[in-house]
């Protein structure tokens, strides 16, 4: 049961990830490459992600897309660093 769970949760590969980011291919490797998406490789071979994680995500960046009031500039905008080690860890 459980291993179904995580199959349903599993996306294989960037292609599969892309569409259910609705994100071009190529942006996809972008995001993966500065560590901006939660994604993870197996060996090294193709990209893997879970939904549910990539969902959290979104979340947070939402969350984070607060506008302010001295700038008008979205705090998403001005950072656009890769996450740390840390936010990765707490993130989970």
């Amino acid at each position: 049961m459980a291993e179904t769970a995580l199959a349903d949760d599993m996306l294989n590969g960037m292609a599969e990830i892309c569409r259910y980011l609705n994100i071009k291919p190529r942006r996809g490797y972008e995001l993966a490459e500065k560590g901006q998406l939660p994604l993870f490789k197996i060996g090294d071979r193709k990209w893997q992600g879970r939904k549910s994680t990539l969902r959290r995500h979104i979340e947070r960046l939402e969350a984070a897309a607060t506008y302010s009031s001295q700038s008008g500039v979205s705090s998403l905008a001005a950072d656009r660093r890769p996450m740390s080690e840390t936010a990765v860890r707490n993130f989970k």
